[in-house]
């Protein structure tokens, strides 16, 4: 007798069903050795010799039995007998079949299934067809033949993805139907959008274009939608579709420069890349009218001729491109006299189209001043700055030195270093870095110095080392404290933590009599009142053109029953907020200067505030979206400059200076910040 297996899962019909093929087929040929299996019914027959005769389960009701031919070969044979009947009918069967009554045994074979009830057999063809010994299903619609031998699985996945000729209706009632999770029902795998997704994809995660030359990559691909092809040649189809988005993206940039009804703020830099090609970037800053603080790359263009300092043609040629000359308020540059020299031709040309002729147009990066303050005031100790440089490069030569290092160091419970860092010379918070490090291994390196012969600074330069770092450290965190133009004053008087009395008491610090302090402060709220004027007057022309609006649209819905009282009454609140900012109170200053100063913590957003103060001061917080948005910095313009880095490296030195602009500014252009307004937006004298 034959060894008997049953797997978990399997009723007693679907156990003796089997057992009765095996019989059967025994009977007809009783030199041959067979076993019979349903491999998704889970009985299993085996003879002692370990020859198989299968019988593979199709679609959890019907199953191909295969008996050996001479030459050892399977012979597919389909069966008509369902695996799973209930256990009354089947017993019947079986009694009835095991008389040896010839006409039932012969009516349970045929090469076409009579019962099929997974609905994927809606999609195929009746008829099964026989290649190459193999029973295979055919496609209603592309007519492609698969293989039934393991099951309805790969049929699924033809109908669900692959088919090319099923109407997309069809498609989506069936991945509906075969979900395990509700689908939605109207989606489409759409090849256009997700080629579209997978640019943006490839932009902001900077995938460089050789990737898609990669042999795994379409195979990949065609385990999730093996419909999805890129074509042609993919790397140069792929850079063609890059650079069309960066289009698209600069025409919604554009759109959106163009409603702002705030002013923008510049920032600007020149880079040199590892090919020695002078780039320049500009970079716009603005608030919008939710108060949100945006920060966008819109100039990334290679130079055609060097530069010693920015090329305001190349700004000015910005600024008429994107058409935002008239919305120009502040341009934050180094403290170079060239760049002073460049902003003041630029006031020249255009200072009809700047506020107060360009009065306050250039901002000084304050990050530029403060290194150049602490890169003079660190000539003092220079000498023992260069001795304990020298020293760190002597240890950092060669991995002998270091591992004597560290073993000092582990023998003074010091942790050890896996490298000694060296400063940037021209770097002051790389200097400072060096000197907070050197003086906690201090004693290491006096233990060390002797050993190998070098200099070590002495005790006197020891103590100032340990003095400027001090000193390096306090300016670290003062560093967005400083800044050096009137409109930054300004700025600072609308932060509601602040307010004049900030000024009064900056001022006690850097004057040196009371007179100077009073001068000063009254001088920075004559300007902030000269400016409130401007703002007041372009507030109520907008508030004029808006309620001409208004009033148009009512006259045109007047006798509308639609609108009903609701909409009268959502018309008039309207109207009234709008009168409010053309009456601004003429001491809208005075007020907001005599209310108490906010407290200051780690939470307050500014913007915040001033968006939820909008309509008690109307003009005031429309100037504050211009005010806050002045970059202390060019930090901005050279972060563009490590993203250019990042992207021109190595492996794509050969991309183009209008290619590299389009993935440059398409990244920041596609870059999501949080749903918060500038949280932790500071502004400080």
């Amino acid at each position: 007798m034959p060894t008997h297996v049953a797997i978990e899962g399997v009723d007693t019909a679907s156990i003796l069903d089997l057992q009765l093929y095996r019989t059967q087929e025994e009977a007809r040929n009783p030199t041959a050795p067979c076993a019979v299996a349903a491999a998704a019914s889970g009985g299993v027959f085996r003879r002692p010799r370990g020859d198989y005769l299968i019988v593979a389960n199709l679609d959890d009701s019907h199953a191909v039995l295969c008996p050996r031919d001479s030459k050892d070969r399977l012979i597919p044979v389909q069966l008509t007998t369902d695996l799973k009947p209930d256990l009354s009918s089947e017993m019947s069967t079986n009694t009835s079949e095991g008389s040896g009554t010839h006409d039932s045994e012969e009516g349970q074979t045929s090469l076409t299934p009579r019962r099929k009830r997974s609905n994927v057999w809606e999609h195929f063809e009746k008829a099964l067809v026989d290649v190459d010994g193999e029973l295979k299903a055919v496609c209603k619609y592309c007519q492609l033949k698969l293989s039934t031998k393991f099951g309805t699985s790969s049929l699924r996945g033809h109908v669900a993805n692959s088919c090319p000729s099923i109407e997309s209706d069809t498609r989506k009632r069936f991945q509906a139907s075969m979900s395990k999770q509700p689908l939605d029902a109207n989606f489409v795998f759409d090849p256009h959008l997700c080629r579209q997704e997978m640019i943006k994809y490839l932009i902001h995660a900077e995938i460089p274009f050789l990737e898609f030359e990669d042999p795994y990559l379409q195979p990949w691909i065609n385990t999730m939608q093996p419909t999805f092809i890129v074509k042609g040649q993919p790397q140069q189809t792929i850079h063609n579709d890059s650079f069309q988005k960066f289009e698209e993206l600069k025409k919604e940039l554009y759109t959106e420069l163009q409603n702002l009804d705030s002013r923008v703020c510049l920032t600007s830099d020149i880079w040199t890349s590892s090919q020695n090609v002078e780039y320049m970037a500009v970079t716009a800053h603005y608030i919008d009218a939710e108060f949100k603080i945006k920060k966008k790359i819109i100039w990334f263009k290679k130079l055609e001729y060097p530069h010693s300092g920015i090329a305001i043609e190349e700004v000015v040629r910005c600024l008429t491109e994107w058409d935002i000359m008239d919305k120009l308020f502040t341009l934050t540059l180094d403290n170079a006299s060239n760049n002073t020299s460049a902003c003041e031709k630029l006031i020249t040309n255009h200072k009809h189209e700047l506020l107060f002729d360009g009065e306050h147009l250039h901002v000084r990066c304050s990050a530029h001043i403060l290194n150049i303050l602490v890169q003079d005031g660190m000539t003092v100790i220079h000498t023992t700055i260069q001795k304990i440089r020298e020293l760190l490069k002597h240890i950092d030569s060669s991995v002998s030195r270091l591992q004597a290092f560290n073993s000092l160091a582990n023998g003074m419970g010091l942790a050890s270093k896996s490298a000694i860092y060296l400063d940037i010379p021209n770097r002051w918070n790389s200097t400072f870095k060096m000197l907070r490090e050197s003086l906690k291994y201090k004693a290491v390196l006096i233990s060390y110095a002797p050993r190998y012969l070098e200099v070590l600074p002495t005790e006197e330069e020891w103590a100032k080392a340990a003095a400027i770092c001090e000193f390096l450290k306090l300016k670290k965190e003062k560093k967005k404290e400083i800044a050096f133009n009137l409109v930054l004053v300004i700025a600072t008087i609308l932060d509601p933590r602040r307010k004049a009395d900030y000024l009064d008491f900056f001022f006690q610090k850097v004057c040196n009599n009371t007179n100077q302090i009073d001068m000063h402060v009254k001088h920075a709220l004559e300007w902030m009142r000269k400016y409130f004027t401007l703002y007041e007057q372009r507030c109520a022309r907008k508030s004029s053109v808006d309620m001409m609006a208004l009033a148009n649209e009512a006259f045109v819905n007047e006798g509308s029953l639609i609108l009903g009282k609701r909409n009268l009454e959502e018309e008039f609140a309207q109207y009234k907020s709008r009168r409010r900012v053309a009456r601004a109170p003429k001491f809208e200053i005075d007020a907001y200067l005599e209310e108490e100063i906010e407290e200051d913590n780690e939470d307050f957003d500014i913007l915040a505030w001033w968006k939820g103060k909008s309509d008690k001061f109307p003009v005031l917080s429309t100037m504050v979206r211009d005010f806050l948005s002045i970059p202390l910095s060019t930090v901005s313009s050279e972060s563009a400059f490590s993203l250019g880095g990042r992207i021109l490296g190595d492996h794509r030195s050969s991309l183009t200076p209008e290619m590299l602009e389009a993935l440059v500014c398409g990244k920041d252009w596609l870059f999501k910040t949080k749903d918060r307004t500038s949280e932790g937006t500071k502004v400080f004298l």
